[in-house]
């Protein structure tokens, strides 16, 4: 009797990252970047955002650091230096990463992706949708990729991601066959581009984007790619002990958020 070959399958697990923020006049920014690296790897669903407090971590957030065991934390600390020993004693095989952060020199633009051994993106997701259509389903044509950070109330950035926030470094948009969608308010100033340009339509109104997004509209977001068949991480914890706020991660640093 011939039996068949064996066929084995496997799905690599998302990588799991910790942030560990300390206060300060640039945390705000600091925070933005790392709810931008969330959005596109897996919504920021395997990722925790631990607030450093008077050069401590405290109790509860080291049980929540325990229980989701990150492959990486990444120190953004003013002294990486004096907190790397307790977390290598925490966390016995994770890969210590920082950021130089001074406090006299606050830093204009935070920016937290770095080289590290990882699969693909949720970008990786665009050719599937553009081969599967149907009544309820357009290809994607545009890409949510830029909010004007000097009229940015957080309704874009803070639910759906940016392309050119999320992704380091920033694909060519013909790599990835779809093209750029920005928001831009009325009157913009003319350096609007100091960065540069890009292959990509404007729009004033955010509201007529909010309408078209899904699988009708034809565009796509981080948010969106990153939550196709997600894979959360549920520990059992007592989050009520850490102190987060409704509202995810935003929540989890609104002490900092708030100055207190």
């Amino acid at each position: 009797m011939n039996k068949p070959d064996p066929k084995v399958g496997a799905t690599p697990r998302p990588l799991r990252i910790a942030y560990v923020l300390e206060d300060g006049v640039d945390a705000h920014g600091w925070l933005d970047a790392i709810f931008a690296d969330c959005f596109g790897r897996d919504g920021g669903r395997q990722s925790l955002v631990v607030p450093l407090v008077n050069g401590a971590i405290s109790e509860p957030f080291q049980a929540w650091l325990r229980l989701l065991d990150p492959d990486f934390v990444l120190l953004l600390t003013y002294n990486n230096a004096a907190l790397a020993p307790g977390l290598m004693a925490l966390l016995a095989d994770t890969m210590l990463l920082e950021r130089k952060r001074d406090r006299d020199t606050p830093e204009q633009h935070p920016r937290v992706g770095f080289e590290r051994p990882a699969g693909l993106t949720s970008l990786s997701w665009l050719p599937f949708l553009k081969t599967v259509s149907g009544f309820h389903h357009t290809p994607p044509s545009h890409i949510l990729d830029r909010y004007p950070a000097w009229i940015d109330d957080g309704l874009i950035k803070d639910n759906f991601g940016t392309l050119y926030g999320s992704v380091n470094p920033f694909p060519m948009h013909q790599q990835i066959g779809v093209r750029g969608m920005v928001l831009t308010p009325e009157n913009p100033p003319d350096h609007r581009w100091h960065f540069r340009s890009l292959e990509g339509d404007e729009v004033q109104d955010a509201y007529i984007v909010l309408e078209n997004l899904g699988n009708r509209g034809g565009i796509a977001t981080l948010g969106q790619l990153s939550n196709l068949r997600s894979q959360p991480h549920r520990p059992e914890h007592r989050w009520t002990d850490a102190r987060p706020t409704p509202g995810g991660h935003r929540g989890q640093m609104a002490a900092i958020r708030l100055g207190r």
